[in-house]
């Protein structure tokens, strides 16, 4: 876009990480109204939009693949960060509380959480070799995180299961 960023510029503690625990603090303290909320969603689902769709669209029209808004530092990934963070706050979890069934299901995938983080690099490695698909195609980017997950949580439910493995399976 032909505008010129000094890289250098941010937080000096925390390698400019911490503007997320000073939001997340902020977020989290602070009652906002029902047009804030949808404010704060919108703009989460606009980063979202800005993210994704400029690396597609600036990926197609280059050799390669476009990091241009890659980062945890970057403003579309921090928007995202903020309208997530506004959609879990304040989202319907009461009446979802209720209902039996999905209480189970977040339950047991809660307990799959560190196993899950634990394993998923194995199975990305192992579906890489399997599917020989490179890791910038498309097909990888947007289906391919979806397969490693529920893989993870698979084989993290089954490991449980195992009573040799019960014990050391996170």
């Amino acid at each position: 876009m032909g505008i010129s960023f000094n890289g250098n510029i941010q937080f000096p503690v925390a390698g400019g990480y911490l503007l997320y625990v000073i939001l997340g603090y902020l977020l989290s303290t602070t009652d906002m109204s029902k047009k804030t909320r949808m404010f704060l969603c919108i703009l989460g689902a606009t980063g979202a939009g800005i993210r994704y769709i400029s690396t597609v669209a600036w990926s197609t029209n280059s050799s390669g693949l476009n990091h241009a808004f890659w980062g945890y530092l970057s403003f579309p990934t921090v928007f995202l960060a903020v309208g997530v963070f506004v959609a879990v706050k304040y989202g319907p979890w009461k009446k979802l509380e209720q209902n039996p069934g999905i209480r189970r299901a977040v339950t047991t995938l809660a307990s799959t959480g560190l196993g899950v983080y634990v394993t998923h690099m194995l199975v990305l490695q192992t579906l890489q070799n399997l599917t020989k698909l490179g890791t910038e195609s498309g097909w990888w980017r947007f289906v391919m995180p979806f397969v490693i997950y529920v893989i993870s949580v698979m084989s993290v439910l089954i490991l449980k299961k195992i009573p040799v493995f019960r014990a050391i399976v996170p």
